[in-house]
């Protein structure tokens, strides 16, 4: 497939190569989904399933969506997380994101959700990574950092960069085959990345061009007054062309200081980043937080649309178990519910989906080492 337009044929040379791959530092989405709902579970990529994209982006979508009628908690219900979560910096899976988009859409029936969603933003929305880049002297520095930082925030969308003659290319690849999602992610990745780039460089700034794989949608005329730039539908590949001598401009925000101390904060994040750790903390979260404790693995694994046995792998490699975490969170429930909010064993039992308080009283003095009568006396 090629552009309606083409832009004149550019010589190829090395330089910032791959740099500009910072716009995915928060909310690349690179998922890889059949078309339709249901998912190939032979096709799929296990890490889809993880938790570990910090949602800055979902998190900025939520701020946004009472603008088009819909509420964040309507979006949100029945996804085992709330807004508020999201706002406080909660991980989630690639397969939380795409059902948490392919809602949002539905519910405000804008097809120009992702443009909309990334010329909102501001700074705060691209995380501790957008901050260490405005530290940085120029935009060819800050383009380093974060091609070494981005992927702490999850990716869902693969970027490539290449000089050719005048212009910078920034190529965005989505491997997800939803074509009902598809237009968002590059819509948002593209519009968010010029945010991004108007905040570090100044309102004047601007793609030479931007190109787009697919045909042009009803709302074409949107993304022209977004970008304020030449754009061609039907091309070979999504591009944005930007011209080279905005990679020499100087940053007014510079401070060798605060730089030199964002950089410490993002290596340590940098080696302690632990996919399976990120599923702990989901699977915490999610006993924590959905009003049944004692659920089973099976439940847990449905409940984070995860495969059980990927489940129990993950897990494993943190060095815990589905039954530890359980007991864990069950232990401190259990406790709270006898000390601080007065149940009867009986009716804490109940709760905690135990078959009767014969069974509650004997888990709870296996986690604290004696009987539920020391906190509540027996009703």
């Amino acid at each position: 497939m090629t552009c309606i337009k083409v832009l004149p044929k550019l010589a190829c040379t090395n330089g910032f190569a791959r740099c500009i791959v910072f716009f995915a530092l928060h909310f690349s989405w690179g998922l890889i989904l059949p078309i339709g709902d249901a998912m190939s579970r032979k096709k799929i990529d296990a890490r889809q399933f993880v938790p570990e994209i910090t949602a800055y982006a979902m998190a900025a979508l939520m701020q946004f969506l009472p603008e088009f009628g819909v509420t964040p908690q309507r979006v949100c219900e029945g996804l085992n997380f709330t807004p508020e979560d999201l706002q406080r910096g909660m991980e989630m899976s690639h397969r939380q994101a795409w059902r948490l988009i392919r809602r949002a859409l539905r519910l405000t029936g804008r097809p120009d959700l992702g443009l909309e969603s990334g010329r909102r933003q501001n700074l705060s929305h691209f995380g501790l990574i957008g901050f260490a880049m405005m530290m940085e002297p120029d935009l060819h520095h800050a383009f380093k950092i974060a091609m070494r930082y981005y992927r702490q925030g999850g990716s869902l969308v693969e970027w490539d960069f290449r000089l050719e003659g005048a212009y910078g290319i920034c190529s965005l690849t989505s491997s997800i085959r939803d074509a009902s999602v598809q237009p968002f992610l590059i819509e948002e990745m593209a519009s968010s990345a010029l945010t991004l780039l108007r905040i570090l460089l100044g309102p004047k700034f601007s793609f030479h061009a931007v190109d787009i794989a697919y045909d042009a949608p009803a709302h074409a005329e949107r993304y022209r007054e977004v970008f304020a730039c030449p754009v061609r539908f039907g091309c070979a590949e999504n591009r944005l062309l930007i011209e080279h001598h905005w990679f020499d401009v100087h940053l007014a925000s510079y401070s060798p200081i605060i730089a030199a101390q964002l950089k410490e904060l993002l290596e340590q994040r940098e080696r302690s980043s632990n996919p399976a750790l990120g599923t702990v903390a989901a699977i915490e979260h999610l006993l924590n937080h959905s009003g049944n404790a004692a659920m089973t693995i099976g439940e847990a694994a449905i409940a984070l649309d995860l495969n059980r046995r990927t489940l129990t792998r993950r897990l494993a490699d943190a060095g815990t178990s589905f039954r530890v975490l359980s007991d864990r969170v069950c232990a401190k429930v259990a406790r709270n519910l006898l000390s601080e909010q007065g149940l009867t064993v009986t009716a804490a039992a109940e709760q905690l989906g135990f078959s009767d308080a014969r069974s509650f009283r004997r888990a709870f003095k296996r986690w604290f080492g004696e009987a539920p009568g020391t906190v509540k006396r027996l009703d």
